[in-house]
């Protein structure tokens, strides 16, 4: 991961905290929803990315979530399903995510790093610094929904 990566992610880590506190009681599904959001964003694309480009299927097949650890189990799934195996796995996982946990979003695939630098067309910006700009953004959204789901006003 690149340091700009890295420093934007610690930021959005900050936010995060602060966020969870506010949330009380519903941070694990709201931290549930704010994962699902960014991992579709950056494995299949959405609003907020293109996501990961597809050729042959294998990187965006090749992402997986782990708790707690930044090591785990990796399976390339459904090469021709347009990442549909991997999301569902990936949600999977998260579903299984509690406040105080610590979610990565995973891939071993070794020219990732191209991708994201502007190596396809299909997301010359990116998918994982397009997600991560919108970090304060996807959580409120995550917050949002998470109060409405709850029958709670939004401020």
């Amino acid at each position: 991961m690149s340091r700009s990566v890295e420093a934007s992610l610690g930021g959005f880590l900050v936010d995060v905290d602060k966020w969870k506190a506010r949330l009380g009681h519903l941070a694990g599904e709201a931290i549930q929803e704010l994962c699902l959001v960014v991992a579709q964003n950056i494995v299949v694309g959405g609003q907020f990315s293109p996501g990961t480009p597809v050729d042959t299927g294998y990187a965006r097949s090749s992402w997986w979530i782990a708790v707690n650890s930044d090591t785990g189990e990796s399976a390339v799934l459904g090469l021709n399903d347009k990442g549909a195996a991997a999301m569902e796995q990936i949600t999977l996982r998260i579903l299984g995510v509690k406040s105080g946990d610590i979610v990565y979003l995973l891939t071993n695939t070794v020219y990732m790093r191209p991708l994201e630098y502007g190596h396809s067309q299909q997301a010359p910006a990116g998918m994982v610094r397009l997600t991560m700009a919108a970090g304060t953004i996807i959580a409120d959204y995550a917050a949002i929904n998470t109060l409405r789901r709850n029958g709670m006003a939004v401020a």
